[in-house]
């Protein structure tokens, strides 16, 4: 079962299992079934085989749930914020005796706790049950604060669990608080964490130098962001990306484009993300013979799936260079379907250049689109 589950052979593997004896289905099997089902994220599935074994369980005492299979099932209630079934596993999870002596199963309940929004659950779990060497715990607690707006509460963790020595921060700690910096804007809070970053050693990690780069960029230190790019040797392509979207949101649009070739030269490919940011870039600087070679680029020679947000930037391109004629005929032959944003798009631009007749067919797509949109 589990080779069938690895290699998507999920017909044979769920057929092997249907075709087993019931007496010979363990927490094994049933936990195999379980995972499989979760790691190709069937969640529906994983947790219609949970409950199947529960139910199964009750007749057949040799049946009971380890921590994988419970782990396992929460991943599943994370994956489709199925809060009701996760509330039930832990509750079955506290009848096991798990909950404080089996720390995946407690990260696990956490997580999906967060995935589904109920932060005030995953507060109480975490304070409810000692977590002290728990770096992982620590480290959910922090991102469920950035997640949800709350950045100055994982700093504060962050803080708490430096300052009173409970566990070693590692390099997702540092990264997680470096975020919550750049979406605050603090320069200070943020240079006082690279130095602690500088001292432990985590300084050439790429998902610190990552989060460092946007930090410094959201901050307006380009210079700052730059520095910490150019000190790491080799740079991936999201590292790439991530320079070059500070960049373009600080509507640095040459360097935007001169970073995007240097990338290109280094053949270095760029993905959907990094495209968008340069089609975007061209809109902002009217350079529009340059956005069409770049959107042929992203589609005749890296093969880059094309995406709504990839026309609507054409579409803005086009109509904030005066365009509309140009506009209308790409939204014609591109080859999606035309979506909400972009004939948003270009009906506001028809407005504001005064073409009546764009802007009327432009509304009655709309409103095909979305009967109750009013614009």
């Amino acid at each position: 079962m589990n080779f069938n589950f690895k290699y998507d052979n999920l017909k044979e593997a769920i057929k092997l299992f249907d075709e087993m004896p019931m007496r010979d289905r363990d927490v094994v099997t049933w936990t195999s079934l379980i995972v499989g089902y979760a790691q190709k994220h069937f969640y529906n599935e994983s947790l219609i085989g949970f409950q199947r074994m529960m139910m199964e369980g009750r007749s057949n005492e040799g049946i009971i749930p380890n921590g994988y299979t419970f782990s396992s099932a929460l991943s599943a209630c994370s994956g489709i914020q199925a809060v009701k079934q996760g509330k039930q596993i832990h509750c079955y999870v506290l009848t096991s005796g798990l909950l404080g002596s089996n720390l995946v199963v407690y990260n696990s309940l956490l997580h999906m706790y967060w995935s589904c929004g109920y932060n005030f659950y995953a507060q109480n779990l975490f304070n409810s049950v000692s977590v002290s060497g728990n770096i992982i715990a620590w480290n959910e607690m922090m991102l469920g604060y950035l997640q949800c707006g709350q950045e100055e509460e994982a700093l504060k963790l962050f803080v708490l669990m430096v300052s009173e020595v409970v566990v070693k921060p590692d390099n997702f700690s540092y990264a997680i608080c470096i975020d919550a910096c750049g979406s605050l804007a603090s320069l200070q809070q943020g240079s006082q964490i690279h130095a602690c970053v500088l001292k432990t050693g985590f300084q050439l990690e790429l998902i610190i130098m990552n989060a460092l780069v946007d930090m410094y960029a959201k901050c307006g230190c380009l210079d700052s962001a730059k520095i910490v790019f150019y000190a790491r040797p080799s740079k991936d392509r999201v590292f790439w990306t991530t320079l070059i979207t500070a960049l373009g949101k600080n509507g640095k649009v040459k360097e935007v484009l001169e970073m995007f070739e240097q990338m290109r030269n280094l053949k270095i490919q760029p993905d959907g993300i990094t495209y968008l940011v340069v089609l975007s870039a061209c809109s902002h600087g009217g350079l529009v013979e340059q956005g069409w070679q770049y959107f042929r680029s992203m589609t005749e020679d890296d093969l880059v799936p094309v995406s709504q947000k990839h026309c609507a930037s054409m579409v803005d391109l086009l109509c904030r260079s005066g365009y509309l004629l140009q506009a209308f005929a790409f939204i014609k032959e591109m080859p999606l379907k035309p979506g909400i944003s972009i004939w948003s798009t270009f009906l506001g631009f028809c407005r504001m250049k005064g073409n009546i007749e764009l802007a009327q067919f432009a509304a009655e797509k709309l409103l095909e689109l979305s009967p109750k949109n009013t614009a």
